[in-house]
């Protein structure tokens, strides 16, 4: 974290702003298929993410500034040989009105041969979760992990506790899955929402990032992530890691591609 000389003006105004927040209404439903398993998962969109943090920042004179920018390619040599990539990195900076701010940066390997549609998931991803963590709110249930698996999914408004659907929001181009029908209610619903396994998360992570990249860079993707940290001999802790790093990538291409790109 990066920070002006001073920061008591900010952090008086932040903790009265964040007095004010309420984590974002989770009106989402994610229903993810694969080959693997089908289950759902509910979030909160990035515009729900900034409907909920922008008015008290704002009323305590905190703006907010989040830029991107990619790194130029560099070649990495990969478990199969040497390939390309470039590092996204978004910055997010509080500014109070006296002039103090307060900076973090957020980054993720990018593919910079990948279509636009692919760049545009992936800063959308990165705002989010970026966001969500300069201010302290929560938009996910559990962690991120479960927006990573599968490769067909659809979202829908979430249903009340009186079967009502929440009021949907408008788009926001997040980098989550398309909308769809809700999850059925009752035993069948909860039985869609049975977490998966490492294993299965693992597998089905993997299978996203192949099919987004192809067989081979995919591969070679997900063998580097695996040789970095530990390889076949990896602790447990650097498995989870290995599986937060890969559904962290397999995330970036669940977006839909917008209509008429």
């Amino acid at each position: 974290m990066r920070t002006t000389e001073s920061i008591a003006q900010i952090a008086t105004a932040l903790a009265s702003a964040q007095a004010e927040m309420h984590n974002p209404v989770k009106d989402r439903v994610a229903r993810v298929k694969s080959d693997k398993a089908d289950y759902t998962y509910n979030y909160a969109d990035l515009s729900s993410v900034l409907d909920a943090v922008r008015p008290p920042l704002a009323k305590h004179g905190i703006a907010l500034l989040q830029t991107a920018e990619v790194t130029p390619p560099t070649v990495v040599e990969g478990s199969n040989g040497p390939y390309r990539m470039s590092q996204l990195v978004m910055t997010t900076r509080l500014v109070h009105s006296s002039g103090e701010w307060i900076e973090t940066a957020l980054s993720s390997e990018v593919d910079p041969d990948a279509k636009i549609q692919t760049l545009g998931s992936a800063i959308t991803y990165l705002r989010r979760y970026a966001l969500q963590a300069i201010v302290g709110v929560v938009a996910e249930e559990d962690d991120d992990g479960n927006a990573a698996q599968g490769t067909k999914a659809a979202t829908a408004p979430r249903a009340s506790a009186n079967g009502n659907h929440a009021p949907a929001r408008r788009p926001a181009g997040d980098q989550q899955p398309a909308h769809g029908p809700a999850p059925a209610a009752g035993a069948a619903g909860a039985a869609a929402a049975k977490p998966l396994t490492p294993k299965q998360r693992y597998e089905a992570a993997c299978e996203a990032i192949t099919e987004r990249l192809g067989s081979k860079a995919g591969h070679e993707l997900i063998m580097d992530v695996r040789n970095k940290h530990g390889g076949d001999h990896a602790t447990d802790d650097q498995k989870r890691l290995v599986l937060e790093k890969l559904e962290a990538e397999a995330a970036t291409g669940l977006a839909p591609t917008p209509a008429g790109a």
